[in-house]
């Protein structure tokens, strides 16, 4: 995978749990804890790498970019995470891929 700069997530908490948007590409995934969602971010990064590379194609070919507006909220949300290492698909292990980096920052509630 040729990307350098890291994927960003938006980071959502709400009544039943977590979610989380990503911006370089328009896919969400959600969990109903914090360290579940780190989870469920590795877990969709990885399903995505590995299902282009059984086909041949890019990894995320073909998905776009999320609405503005998470762009946005992204930019004026104050709280970055750092996702902790001990949370790790064992797939990446797997992969013939360098594995993105990816920063997270809680959205504010407006």
């Amino acid at each position: 995978m040729e990307r350098k700069d890291p994927i960003r997530f938006l980071l959502f908490e709400h009544k039943d749990g977590w979610s989380a948007q990503c911006l370089e590409y328009d896919f969400a995934t959600q969990a109903e804890t914090l360290s579940g969602l780190y989870y469920e971010i590795e877990r969709a990064l990885a399903g995505h790498i590995t299902v282009s590379v059984k086909l041949g194609s890019r990894p995320f070919e073909g998905l776009g970019r999320a609405p503005q507006k998470y762009w946005d909220l992204f930019d004026r949300a104050p709280l970055k995470l750092e996702p902790p290492r001990e949370i790790r698909v064992k797939a990446f292990e797997e992969l013939p891929e360098e594995v993105p980096t990816t920063e997270l920052r809680i959205a504010e509630l407006v």
